[in-house]
């Protein structure tokens, strides 16, 4: 999703919330749209770190 010329990932979590992150690997840079969701959590699809919802 783009808005304001940044790009987000967003997706919900087990309890249906809407969660919403810069579409950015705070750690390669990688976009975390490309990666998926486990345990609430969105995995990155290079470092494998995830950004907790």
């Amino acid at each position: 999703m783009t808005m304001l010329n940044q790009e987000f990932v967003v997706y919900r979590n087990s309890v249906g919330n809407v969660v919403v992150f810069l579409d950015q690997c705070l750690h390669r840079g990688a976009a975390l749209s490309l990666g998926r969701v486990e345990n609430n959590c969105i995995r990155c699809p290079c470092s494998r770190n995830q950004q907790p919802s």
